[in-house]
């Protein structure tokens, strides 16, 4: 993996553990919920346009992992069991 994906990932887990340490206060504040949230998902949009269409499925699946799912991941799993 490269070093700008290992950091975007790394930037992910932090924003994360900072939302989780947000909402468990008793008085969270929505304004900085909002805000981790939208940096959040700008990491893991970022995250995809660096991933090549052509790029193994199994790399994608493991990566997203790292990053949490998404209605995408879930989408995709959903399109493979079809008959």
């Amino acid at each position: 993996m490269s070093s700008l994906i290992e950091r975007l990932v790394a930037a992910h887990r932090m924003l994360s553990a900072e939302l989780r340490r947000e909402r468990v206060k008793a008085r969270p504040n929505a304004a900085r919920i909002a805000r981790l949230r939208a940096e959040r998902l700008a990491i893991k949009e970022r995250v995809g346009r660096h991933l090549a269409p052509g790029t193994a499925t199994i790399f994608r699946a493991v990566l997203f992992r790292l990053l949490g799912r998404s209605s995408i991941n879930r989408r995709d799993e959903r399109d493979r069991h079809q008959p």
